[in-house]
Formats: C-alpha cells, structure tokens, sequence
C-alpha cells in the first residue's frame, strides 16, 4: 500500500468518527428536549394520595395526615380562624340575661336599672322601610327607670321580639309610632321606647322581648301571651 491510500484511509476514518461523535450528541440532544416536555412522563402519586388496597381487593384512600400545615395568614398579616358556630338561640348566648318574668311584670337590672313593658297594643303595622311588611303588629312602649346614682347611656339599647319555643325572630317595623331610646338617663329619671314588630296569629301566644340596656348589663327578658 503506498502512503497516498494509507493518507485516505485515515481521512474516511476521521470522517466516520466525527459522524458518530455529532450522531451521539443530536441523539443526547433531542433526549434532554423531550424529557423536559411538560407532561412527557406522569408524576407518580404522592404518598398521601396513594390508594392502598384492603383485605378484600379493593382499593381505598388513606386519610390526610394529622400533621398538616396550619392555615397561612391572610394578606393583612391577621391570623386564620376558623369560623364560630352561631349561638343554637337567638337569646342565650349572646349576653348574660335576667331570668323572664311575664309581659306585665319588671324586670331589675344590675346598676338599678328596673325595664318595664309599659304598654302593649295591637296596631295596623305600615311598611315605611325596604324590607318591613305591612299589617297586624305588636307596638311596645318600653320604660326603663333609673334608681342609681349615676346617668345611664341609652343609645346602645337594643329591643328585640320572639316567639315561640324556638324563639323565632319578629320582623320589625318602624310605623306607626316608632321611637328608639337615645342620650341618657339621669339618676332617678326614667325615659320610654317604642318598638314595632310584625305579629303574625300563630306567634301571639307565645312572645318574648329582650331588653339590652348595654353597658355588659345582662338582658331584661319577658315572656307571656300577647294576644
């Protein structure tokens, strides 16, 4: 063999290497840009999601664990919480109360403060506010009366009506005749209230009002047959 045909020979050779060389890193190429695919291979299951099958074939799966991460505070910086369940009565539970006496009785508070139900009538109810219905209504004229020897905030009381057992909510009206408590009660003054509510013919045997003064007092409370 002369050195011409050894000198090609060793030029095919080199072309035959580079080939394979430039091959092998397409092929590595094309690999790492598939795998990298969104979705190109499932993600295999976490081990709080992994079904694990009982004693009769069937698959089930485990509970979350016990050790799982608090909620984050939200973005104000304020602490979650998880919600309160609501009080099972619209009364109890929401501030200390007297023990009910009846619809014409008194009911004396801490601080001496004696809550009257002055006067009770039955009146055409007139729906002046979006919400309030028209009709048959129980109009109370709420006395409170100040035997301490200090003046007493009135503007946070709060009258309102019941019935029955479950102490369902009276709907509210403002006519006619309507006039909430305001200002202050001096020592040994006394000052009046009047309040509306919708009386339909089922709740008027059973009826109670709450009184809150305010103030942490607890609430008077009444209850009897108003019909």
């Amino acid at each position: 063999m002369d050195e011409q045909q050894k000198s090609n020979e060793v030029v095919v050779r080199r072309r035959v290497l580079i080939g394979i060389l430039v091959a092998a890193v397409l092929a590595v190429g094309i690999w790492a840009v598939w795998s990298g695919r969104p979705g190109a291979a499932p993600a295999s299951p976490s081990p709080s999601s992994a079904q694990v099958p009982d004693a009769g074939g069937q698959t089930s799966t485990p509970a979350a664990s016990s050790d799982a991460v608090p909620p984050a505070n939200d973005p104000a910086g304020r602490p979650a919480v998880d919600p309160v369940a609501p009080s099972a009565s619209p009364v109890a539970g929401v501030l200390p109360e007297m023990p009910a006496v009846g619809l014409d009785s008194d009911s004396e508070l801490p601080g001496r403060l004696t809550v009257s139900l002055e006067k009770i009538e039955k009146v055409q109810g007139e729906a002046r506010l979006p919400g309030e219905v028209a009709g048959e209504a129980l109009r109370l004229t709420v006395l409170i009366h100040n035997e301490g020897s200090e003046s007493a905030a009135l503007d946070a009381v709060v009258v309102n009506g019941y019935y029955g057992e479950a102490l369902t909510p009276l709907e509210t009206l403002t006519a006619p005749g309507g006039s909430p408590f305001s200002g202050s009660l001096a020592p040994d003054g006394e000052s009046r209230g009047v309040y509306l509510f919708r009386l339909y013919p089922e709740a008027s045997s059973d009826v109670t009002v709450a009184v809150d003064t305010g103030q942490g007092r607890p609430a008077a409370v009444f209850r009897g047959d108003a019909r």
